[in-house]
């Protein structure tokens, strides 16, 4: 699947200003063990870029306001870092910031040293209430082992943004951390001074994050670089009840209504398509994370019809399937890769650097992401694959063939009923892998190595089980077989397959899924909501009987 490459707070610091659709998100956890969080930290991380953890409450439920144990903190850290690969912050508030640490406690050095151990990006240590000694220690330990220091800074209700008072902590520590979070108040809803600039005050050099508290709080997450931000599948007690921050649903809606994020409008381009199952998976999705888009059917017979859609103003972006994955290539402006060895492309993506010049639409191809993350799903050594076949030559075959290239495949058999079409695929894939045509599946060449992936491109309606003979799933262990059709549930393929033992099947749900994962990437730059867009297809499916 195409990926998100996680926040990196130091860059987005670095950018006073940043499109709302860019803006980074922090999901703050207020967990006392990791059995508290761990079932939904995968789920979540289409929300977060990264998650903090609050290590003065790492404590366990019934120990809450006792002193953390630095052995008891790292396995809680373990447990949680393994259920999801986004980055973490560990941070640690003391009683006077409003946490459970004692001010001044000697366990804090030891604390952030574990967490370092245990591998977190970032630690945050306030720089207004601890000692630039004690600072200092944590801050070299941290650099040894490549983790960045955010040095912090919280006062709701004597500081403010230019006051001497915060120029002077700042300057005394930033030798010793790599970047700020300041957090002010701003009761007094001074929209001017709230949305102001987040460059650095006085002469502070290193990059500075500025957090809000107060009445103005919401106001200011609005136009934040970063934004800290809450979940509803979190369990309460994870929450916290003084402070707690909108979810990313809530924030993207304010920024809607402030104009700062545009409605756009997505499509699925093609022809006799009323029965696309992609606006109900794509409208899930922008609607879990309160994006003000939509996605419809365009359906035309004639390419030339799409020329004054993907020219207006709103035109976010495009699935496009037959028979127009060809004929639109010649109306973008720059193709992908993967576009140009496939020689099709299946998605539009729509860049606009500024707000003011033309937009620039890409043809990209999630086909073969799809294929390829489908099969690396349920079988992760898919790249020891010695040789797979693909069955027909039409459509998605030339994606089929480009999946199994880059998942290291070394030998790809293709079989169709008219060997030139499977001839000319070789030809294209010459230079990168070795392409093998069959004339028959009941009539194997002696030297034929025995395939591990198979990917079928037909309909299921044109073929019989008949026509897939045993030899085609003699590998010893078995194999991933790809059917790209979903209807019926199982094909004749899928129950020859069942005749040997060890295939593990995936079926077209799977891999329309999994592209429009990649396609919600392609358009967002966010990770897609993957168990809301599944339930969407699984709802949707059993209303209607599928």
């Amino acid at each position: 699947m195409t990926e998100v490459q996680p926040l990196g707070l130091l860059e987005r610091a670095r950018q006073p200003a940043v499109p709302a659709e860019s803006a980074g998100h922090v999901l703050a956890l207020r967990a006392t063990s990791a059995a508290e969080v761990v079932p939904v930290l995968r789920r979540l991380a289409y929300s977060a870029d990264l998650f903090e953890v609050r290590g003065d409450v790492l404590v366990g439920a019934e120990a809450l306001g006792t002193e953390p144990v630095p052995a008891y903190v790292r396995a809680q850290l373990d447990d949680m870092r393994a259920a999801t690969d986004r980055p973490f912050i560990f941070s640690l508030r003391t009683v006077a910031q409003g946490g459970f640490l004692p001010d001044g406690s000697p366990a804090a050095v030891a604390l952030y040293q574990t967490a370092v151990d245990a591998g977190v990006a970032y630690v945050e240590i306030g720089v207004d209430c601890w000692p630039l000694d004690v600072v200092a220690a944590v801050a070299a330990y941290a650099a040894a082992r490549k983790t960045s220091v955010i040095g912090s800074v919280y006062d709701s209700t004597s500081l403010t943004w230019d006051s001497p008072a915060l120029v002077s902590t700042l300057l005394a520590a930033e030798q010793h951390v790599d970047l700020f979070k300041v957090t002010l108040s701003a009761d007094d809803l001074e929209f001017e001074r709230v949305l102001s600039s987040f460059a650095p005050p006085g002469n502070v050099t290193k990059p500075v994050i500025k957090v809000m508290t107060g009445a103005a709080e919401s106001f200011a997450q609005l136009s934040a670089p970063v934004s800290w931000i809450s979940h509803e599948l979190l369990p309460t007690a994870v929450r916290d009840p003084f402070s707690e921050p909108m979810t990313l649903r809530q924030l993207n809606a304010a920024r809607a209504l402030a104009g700062l994020i545009r409605p756009m409008r997505f499509y699925v381009i093609g022809h006799n398509i009323s029965y696309t199952m992609s606006p109900i998976i794509h409208n899930a999705a922008f609607r879990e994370l309160g994006l003000p888009y939509t996605y419809s059917i365009f359906d035309t017979p004639d390419i030339k019809n799409v020329v004054d859609l993907i020219g207006r103003a709103d035109f976010g972006g495009a699935s496009v399937t037959v028979p127009h994955k060809v004929a639109l290539m010649p109306l973008l402006d720059r193709l992908s890769d993967s576009v140009t060895l496939i020689g099709a492309s299946n998605t539009v993506v729509v860049s606009r650097p500024e707000a003011d010049t033309p937009p620039t639409l890409t043809g990209d191809n999630t086909d073969w992401l799809g294929i390829k993350g489908c099969i690396e799903g349920v079988w992760p050594e898919a790249g020891t694959c010695r040789a797979g076949l693909i069955i027909g030559a039409g459509g998605a075959a030339r994606a089929s063939v480009y999946a199994l290239y880059r998942l290291g495949v070394q030998t790809i058999y293709i079989v169709n009923r008219t060997v030139s079409k499977c001839e000319q695929i070789r030809d294209e894939f010459v230079d990168k892998v070795a392409v093998v045509v069959l004339e028959s599946l009941h009539n194997l060449p002696a030297d034929f190595v025995p395939v591990e992936i198979i990917i079928g491109n037909v309909p299921a309606n044109t073929c019989a089980v008949a026509d897939f003979p045993p030899a085609v799933f003699a590998a010893p262990n078995g194999g991933v077989l790809v059917e790209m059709a979903y209807k019926p549930p199982v094909t004749p393929l899928i129950q020859a397959s069942r005749q040997a033992p060890g295939w593990k099947v995936v079926n077209g749900i799977d891999i329309l899924l999994e592209q429009a994962y990649s396609q919600f990437t392609l358009w967002t730059q966010r990770r897609a909501p993957r168990e809301v867009m599944i339930k969407a297809i699984r709802d949707h499916m059993a209303a209607n009987d599928m």
